[in-house]
């Protein structure tokens, strides 16, 4: 597939449109549109963050190849978030006023996103698109999310393995709102499997060392560690756990957001046989994914020795900036409500781990799931969902 055809076409969005603060003046007409990238350059999650103005970038040079949007040109401009909820917020502010962006997109953890949302959303009146997977969050006009839910995920990872034999759980989780929701669903769908969860702990986000836990999970014989230990305490957890010969022993381990992009934190071995579950793996398009394909080879051509990967963001910031797109074209304004308007309706027929669809009801994408068990360095696909999964919530 030819990267323009897969990168420039978002037909069948609905519009969406967004208001601005009246104390603040809009680019003139002839200006250029600003999509404003709130990402972590720096920081504990600076890894992932410098995917999201790479991706926003590629788009937006299709985009202006192919005579910009509403004839104008599309212009990105890269806040740096630093992993800081205060950091976040000067962004936050830089892109609406300073830079006066037409939309905003990115944001990692909760605690950014909701900093984010308030200055984007309740003060700037303009539409605020969070692309990373995540707990529900507050339901608000110009609030979209492009990533996975945690329903989205655990529904789909919970009976696959269990059918491969895991009844006693570990949960694991590092102490703030994502991995606390997060359990919450996962203990939800193991009871409704028929498993039990014998060990459960969250950790302070600095948490490194695992000892006691690990005994713990030995001693009560767990069958699966379902982590959402973060960094920087994933890597010494994983590693822990395999220096213990848990795996050894029968064990197994799942993270629903490590994937490729985190393999340069622990070495293959340490995560042999881990299982994820996500919207996007590589091994889709290798699959035959022609449309996923072809972002992953634009991707890679764009910026050599990349990965396109779910957890890095790169397939949120691609759903939200493309369903924007459409949305505001459709519309032919960038009035925010009218451009919210057609936003909740938005579909892509292209992209990774296509399709996808905004739900109108929480303003959150409905979307193919994927379950992947890391093979030698990579992740192999062994199962997904049946059509698109839908969010559940906002």
């Amino acid at each position: 597939m030819q990267r323009r055809h897969f990168l420039a076409g978002a037909g069948g969005l609905a519009a969406a449109a967004w208001g601005l603060a009246p104390a603040i003046v809009r680019a003139q007409p002839s200006g250029p549109i600003r999509v404003g990238i709130a990402a972590d350059l720096t920081g504990a999650l600076s890894f992932t963050g410098g995917t999201f103005p790479k991706m926003a970038q590629l788009i937006a040079d299709e985009i202006n190849g192919a005579g910009g949007l509403l004839g104008r040109r599309l212009e990105v401009i890269t806040e740096d978030t630093g992993t800081n909820e205060a950091i976040s917020v000067t962004a936050a502010r830089k892109l609406v006023e300073a830079h006066n962006v037409d939309v905003v997109i990115g944001g990692i953890t909760s605690s950014a996103r909701n900093a984010i949302a308030d200055v984007v959303v309740g003060r700037g009146k303009r539409i605020y698109i969070y692309p990373m997977s995540s707990e529900a969050i507050t339901c608000r006009p110009l609030l979209f999310a492009t990533g996975a839910t945690t329903a989205q995920q655990t529904s789909l990872l919970i009976p696959y393995v269990r059918s491969t034999g895991a009844r006693r759980y570990a949960l694991l989780g590092s102490n703030y709102i994502w991995p606390q929701t997060f359990n919450e669903s996962a203990r939800a769908d193991i009871l409704k499997a028929g498993g039990e969860v014998v060990v459960e702990q969250l950790f302070p986000l600095d948490q490194l060392e695992f000892g006691p836990v690990i005994n713990s999970i030995l001693s009560n014989k767990v069958d699966l560690v379902l982590s959402s230990v973060i960094p920087p305490g994933l890597a010494p957890l994983f590693k822990g756990l395999y220096e213990s010969g848990y795996q050894k022993k029968g064990g197994r381990t799942a993270c629903v957001f490590y994937d490729e992009s985190l393999m340069t934190l622990t070495p293959p071995e340490e995560v042999e046989g881990l299982i994820g579950c996500a919207d996007y793996f590589p091994a889709v398009g290798a699959a035959g994914d022609e449309a996923t394909k072809g972002l992953v080879d634009a991707y890679a051509r764009a910026f050599p020795g990349t990965l396109l990967t779910s957890s890095s963001g790169a397939t949120g910031i691609f759903r939200g900036f493309k369903l924007w797109a459409a949305a505001v074209a459709s519309a032919g304004t960038l009035d925010s409500a009218a451009v919210a308007a057609a936003l909740r309706h938005g579909k892509l027929t292209e992209g990774p781990g296509t399709p996808a669809e905004v739900d109108p009801s929480f303003q959150r994408c409905a979307m193919k799931m994927y379950v992947a068990v890391a093979r030698n360095g990579a992740f192999d696909v062994v199962s997904q969902s049946d059509g698109l999964r839908a969010p559940g919530s906002c």
